[in-house]
């Protein structure tokens, strides 16, 4: 059976894209040898799935719009850097969100409804970040000045979501929207 690597993520606002590249571009000054993601591929990652049965597409669909049926929108406030496993030595730089509570409810419901239809999950916990880098290897960085370890002031509306393939090549990955699903909550519009 063919299977996809994919995930399920949520969008980035133009401000907050706009917000997000000041502070990455700040950090860059800051920190060397960092392989910088591109910014078309910044998004909050709700589920990953390493190996998704292609003929389960329809079923993870499905999941998307009765929760997004469920789930009025909300915002979501951009936070400080950090990094996988520490911001001190790391191996993935990447920018947290404060009060992630609706957030994390969202990724909880997600996984819920996935797990009964019949997906394994990844089973560490959600730790909820925008990926804004990588390294080979870990290793000790430079401590950041305190301006650039401070929250930034910006908030992610959370209207939508979207379900990508991701397939890895010589530069990187390449994502390929599979759906697009709006929140709207119970009283909201009807999805398509």
């Amino acid at each position: 059976m063919a299977t996809l690597r994919a995930f399920i993520a949520l969008p980035l606002s133009e401000a907050a894209r706009a917000a997000v590249a000041e502070r990455r571009q700040q950090l860059a000054r800051q920190l060397s040898g960092v392989r910088w993601t591109p910014p078309d591929q910044w998004h909050l990652t709700l589920h990953f799935f390493g190996e998704l049965p292609e003929d389960q597409v329809e079923m993870v669909r499905a999941v998307m719009l009765s929760i997004g049926h469920r789930t009025a929108p909300f915002a979501l406030a951009l936070g400080a850097p950090g990094g996988f496993p520490s911001l001190a030595r790391p191996r993935v730089v990447w920018l947290g969100f404060s009060d992630p509570a609706a957030l994390c409810r969202l990724q909880a419901d997600l996984g819920r409804q996935l797990q009964a239809g019949g997906l394994t999950l990844e089973d560490r916990p959600f730790r909820p970040h925008l990926t804004l880098g990588r390294l080979r290897q870990p290793r000790s960085l430079p401590p950041l000045p305190p301006e650039l370890l401070a929250p930034l002031a910006v908030t992610v509306p959370v209207e939508r979501m979207l379900l990508f393939a991701s397939r890895l090549g010589p530069q990187g990955a390449v994502h390929s929207l599979l759906a697009d699903v709006s929140l709207s909550g119970p009283d909201g519009p009807p999805h398509t």
